[in-house]
């Protein structure tokens, strides 16, 4: 990635940067009008209701999950300012559209030309599209690290405007820090062979040592950003309590997987956990504290190997699995075919840079978890990596092949993306019924003032991205996730005199609950196991997405 000069010579020199501009922003728009994106996961709906205050509380706070606390800050202040717009699906969106324009900027600097601009749309109708359709923060913070990382090690002395090349690769990590600093983390460590082999490249020493200044000062900023959202919870004891809890909560619950059998029995007796409980805890119910705490899990996770993938909820369980599902392979062969375009030594490193990232992936389905919302944006790394060392200018003494190529390469991708554009079309019309469907639901089982609402199954992903979630206002939802137990979300419960919620449920008209009737099964037992209660449900409301029902001691 040595060519910085090409774009003096092919068209695009200075024009790179607004010819890219133009591209995304029509390729965005045209997508975003006629297919409305939904979240891939809940959580980021739960972080909009909590920016929102519409919680149990009634105040919105800055604590987003697993998102930088100094973000939640500035999206809570733009909630306050104005509630009616989507402020936090729209920094995604205009995150993931920014990292994708200085993607294809930076291309066209490296190898400018009407082909190349053609290659990226090609993809974006193809592949990229799809992180338009299913948004997740943990996506987003990932192709934001990955492109600046990318503008940042391809840098080198011969371009022009060095100070921009940094500011620009350094302003995506920053806004990947914000939207969660584990996956920067896990993006340095994706690009680890780009790293070693840059490190080894004396030009970009000599690069390194002429911007030393501006690289560490944006290193110093970086680790700022790190820095104030671990002592925004080592300040306050509450939080910083929530914190060891969630971790060890998501150590035994997430990275190993405990299961009830005759010989792990006497694991479960030493913490006073049944069958039931563990149940419960693997479907998130954990709000008893002297059950579910930090100590406890930390005891059940050692008691369970690290190494291993069967039972691992939302993960892909071999390598074969993951590689073979429909848009894992699909990003595959897009890298493969990228690849013919590429020159030797350029093609030599990206597969390099594939292979590590299948020991990566390996040892993230074995030893943590890998769900889509982190496979995909990893592999894609390989997909941008390769545009940006295709070349426009074919093989030497070979132009009419590479013409042929390049054509059938061009419109592979074009007619690939046909029935995939109509289908997710269809399918967003579908969704956007059910959302309304959904909204009339929520109004026909008419919240009672003054009455907290349990909530532990709704399809919340049913909803678009860009809804505002009014709906949920007047029922001050209390969420089964996992910020049940921070500071904020006990504050709510303690506003409506909860401190356990499923036993001061009981006999309690101010409460409700909206569960499936497996769920409330095990919260009998649970009541039955613990308190030596039982129980009895009245259905309240029923429609075909959920159940609300107060409960009754018999």
């Amino acid at each position: 990635m040595d060519r910085s000069d090409t774009g003096a010579r092919r068209g695009f020199g200075s024009e790179a940067a607004f010819v890219a501009f133009t591209i995304t922003a029509i390729l965005a728009a045209i997508q975003l009008f006629f297919i409305r994106p939904f979240f891939l996961v809940n959580d980021d709906i739960f972080k909009i209701l909590t920016l929102k205050g519409i919680t149990a509380s009634g105040e919105a706070s800055p604590f987003i999950g697993y998102s930088n606390v100094l973000l939640g800050y500035g999206l809570k202040a733009l909630y306050t300012w104005n509630q009616t717009v989507p402020w936090y699906p729209l920094f995604l969106c205009l995150t993931q559209a920014a990292s994708f324009f200085v993607l294809l900027w930076f291309s066209l600097r490296r190898s400018p030309g009407w082909f190349k601009a053609a290659l990226f749309a090609g993809l974006w109708v193809s592949v990229y599209f799809i992180f338009f359709v299913f948004l997740q923060f943990t996506i987003t913070a990932l192709l934001a690290a990955q492109v600046g990382l990318t503008v940042l090690l391809g840098a080198g002395p011969s371009d022009k405007n060095r100070s921009g090349l940094i500011m620009t690769g350094v302003l995506l990590l920053w806004l990947s820090a914000l939207v969660r600093v584990d996956s920067l983390g896990l993006a340095f460590l994706m690009a680890l062979p780009m790293i070693l082999y840059r490190a080894f490249d004396p030009s970009w020493r000599t690069f390194l040592r002429e911007n030393q200044r501006w690289l560490g000062a944006a290193g110093l900023v970086l680790c700022g950003l790190v820095l104030f959202n671990y002592f925004w919870f080592q300040s306050d004891p509450a939080w910083k309590e929530y914190r060891r809890f969630d971790q060890a909560r998501v150590a035994a619950q997430d990275y190993r997987v405990p299961s009830y059998t005759p010989e792990s029995k006497p694991v479960f007796d030493s913490v006073h956990w049944t069958e039931n409980d563990l149940w419960l805890f693997k479907n998130w119910y954990y709000t008893d504290p002297d059950k579910f705490n930090a100590p406890t899990f930390q005891k059940i996770g050692a008691a369970f190997p690290r190494w291993g993938s069967e039972g691992k909820i939302a993960s892909f369980h071999s390598l074969e699995e993951l590689l073979t599902s429909y848009w894992d392979a699909r990003i595959l062969v897009a890298f493969l075919l990228l690849l013919l375009l590429c020159e030797g030594e350029a093609r030599k490193r990206w597969l390099l840079q594939f292979l590590w990232l299948l020991v990566l992936l390996v040892g993230m389905i074995y030893l943590l978890r890998a769900p889509d919302r982190v496979n995909l944006p990893l592999l894609l790394f390989l997909v941008n990596g390769a545009l940006i060392e295709a070349r426009s200018f074919g093989f030497q003494g070979k132009t009419r092949l590479f013409s042929v190529v390049k054509f059938l390469l061009l419109a592979g991708l074009f007619l690939s993306a046909l029935p995939l554009l109509r289908d997710y079309y269809r399918q967003d019309q579908q969704r956007l019924a059910s959302q309304a469907v959904l909204h009339d639901y929520l109004k026909e089982a008419r919240p009672q003032p003054g009455t907290l609402y349990e909530i532990y199954q709704f399809p919340f992903e049913a909803l678009g991205a860009f809804d505002d979630l009014e709906c949920f206002r007047p029922y001050h939802p209390f969420l089964a996730v996992f910020c049940q137990t921070s500071p904020a979300s006990l504050k709510g419960l303690e506003n409506f005199g909860v401190k356990e919620p499923l036993r001061d449920s009981v006999n309690n008209p101010r409460v409700l609950w909206m569960c499936s009737a497996e769920q409330g099964a095990h919260y009998a037992r649970y009541l039955r196991e613990n308190f030596h209660q039982e129980i009895r449900p009245q259905l309240v409301f029923r429609c075909g997405a959920f159940q609300l029902f107060s409960i009754h001691s018999r």
